[in-house]
């Protein structure tokens, strides 16, 4: 799959008005300027032409997950750079400390890798430059990409430490998305809708499905927040049991408990749930039939899919797999190599 080479490779852009460029003419025609390419050149001094929401101008959305993107150079901005639309941070909190800090384990942690500041702090500044408050408009909801402002930023929190507090944590670290504006994908419990928001958050790890699925308390129902966090659901909780496949919910639970209010995304380690891939070729039709029964089950049920750990080496199978699961659906493909995703010949 070959995809769109982009221009954006840096955070900002700066855009060239069509209007500086006519205000440009009449100097061209009576030799009182120099060339086009010069006016360009210097066109970064002309502040007030700046375009107002250009920091995503021209980044095209692509389904790419970066996974372990606290491991990027510059996370999130690195993800949002080549268009993916999905982030992930796992967080830790301890009881003797009051921040959420970001990391794969506990020696990787520091005090100034905290999930405000590498996650919600700089979500929130895009937000605000997206949604301005101007004599022509205010109160919209848009997204970070500036090419497409309804697409959703899923931010996945994967829980590392124990579940009740650490989900307490990340919704309290959640309010500045929430108020005075919501910015997340909500279930309103009242009207039996989801409401679409430009960031929805996924917890997973030891994500206490319980306490998302519980009915929202009476101030969230009223400030119209509802159930702003969903389950990270295993593909195979929502696969029919009689299909008897080997990873059925916890104690005998039907699929039927995790469902559209609750959860968004279904989510399979890859090797596990279709196996491992043997061949140059990718996968075998055995596997693509289990990957499509998977994919099927899930989507029936209104639920989107990645898989995570699919083959890193050899690049060439990497490739393969990469586009066996686009053509079989999958809503979210999980990715390390972000620019080869995004940019690549595959």
């Amino acid at each position: 799959m070959r995809l769109p080479t982009l221009s954006a490779a840096n955070y900002r852009s700066l855009g060239h008005s069509i209007f500086a460029l006519l205000t440009l003419i009449p100097d061209l025609v009576h030799g009182r300027g120099d060339d086009l390419q010069q006016y360009l050149s210097k066109y970064d001094q002309k502040d007030n032409l700046w375009y107002p929401t250009g920091f995503t101008r021209d980044i095209i959305p692509k389904a790419l997950h970066s996974h372990n993107d606290y491991w990027r150079k510059v996370p999130l901005f690195d993800a949002i750079a080549v268009g993916a639309i999905s982030v992930e941070a796992d967080v830790w909190k301890f009881t003797d400390m009051e921040e959420i800090y970001v990391g794969h384990d506990t020696s990787s942690l520091t005090k100034n890798r905290t999930f405000s500041r590498m996650y919600i702090d700089p979500i929130l500044t895009m937000l605000k430059n997206q949604n301005p408050d101007t004599e022509f408009v205010n109160n919209t909801r848009n997204g970070v990409f500036d090419t497409s402002p309804g697409q959703t930023l899923y931010l996945y929190v994967d829980l590392k430490t124990a579940a009740e507090p650490t989900y307490h944590a990340v919704r309290a670290a959640l309010a500045p998305l929430l108020s005075p504006k919501n910015y997340l994908t909500h279930y309103d419990s009242v009207g039996e809708k989801m409401v679409r928001g430009p960031v929805t958050v996924i917890l997973t790890g030891n994500a206490p499905f319980d306490l998302i699925s519980a009915t929202p308390t009476s101030e969230e129902i009223e400030k119209g927040w509802g159930r702003y966090v969903f389950y990270d659901c295993p593909l195979t909780y929502l696969t029919d049991p009689v299909n008897h496949f080997t990873d059925p919910a916890p104690g005998g639970a039907s699929w039927e408990k995790y469902n559209t209010t609750n959860v968004i995304m279904g989510t399979a380690e890859f090797g596990r749930a279709v196996g491992q891939v043997r061949s140059v070729e990718g996968m075998s039709e055995r596997q693509k039939a289990r990957t499509r029964e998977l994919i099927k089950s899930a989507h029936d049920r209104g639920v989107g899919v990645r898989f995570w750990d699919t083959p890193v080496w050899s690049v060439r199978l990497r490739n393969v797999v990469w586009r066996q699961l686009v053509e079989e659906g999958v809503d979210l493909l999980n990715v390390d190599d972000l620019k080869a995703a995004a940019f690549g010949d595959w």
